[in-house]
């Protein structure tokens, strides 16, 4: 959600994605129940990076490797600055149980965020990024 409105500084964007989180549709003309997905950061970077306008597939695919580097790369690095000076707070559940702990901010150093599922996790890397 921090990157959507990094991007667009749309909070009806970010409200949609908001809305998605433990979101199920539920239809009772095929009587089934599925659980939606969030949008995670690469789904926003691809809703944005994608023109889906432009119909030569060349053209697409260096259109959205351009918007990576000018907007997408920028993009994640504020969302990564102002969690490492403390300006948005995150919380998470230290080894994925227990109780949700805030993540000091010298901690995001030593993190890499990857997406699961539509969700965001931030695992711990050694001095490599590994």
């Amino acid at each position: 959600m921090v990157l959507e409105w990094v991007l667009s500084r749309d909070m009806q964007a970010v409200l949609a994605i908001a809305a998605d989180h433990g979101a199920v549709e539920v239809d009772t003309v095929a009587k089934t129940v599925m659980e939606i997905r969030p949008a995670s950061m690469r789904d926003v970077e691809r809703t944005h990076a994608i023109d889906e306008a432009i119909s030569d597939q060349e053209e697409k695919i260096a259109r959205a490797i351009v918007w990576s580097d000018l907007k997408g790369i920028p993009a994640r690095r504020e969302v990564y600055d102002a969690l490492k000076q403390g300006e948005l707070e995150a919380r998470s559940r230290r080894n994925g149980r227990g109780d949700l702990v805030v993540i000091e901010r010298d901690q995001w150093l030593s993190l890499k965020f990857y997406s699961v599922e539509g969700h965001e996790l931030a695992l711990p890397v050694d001095i490599n990024g590994q």
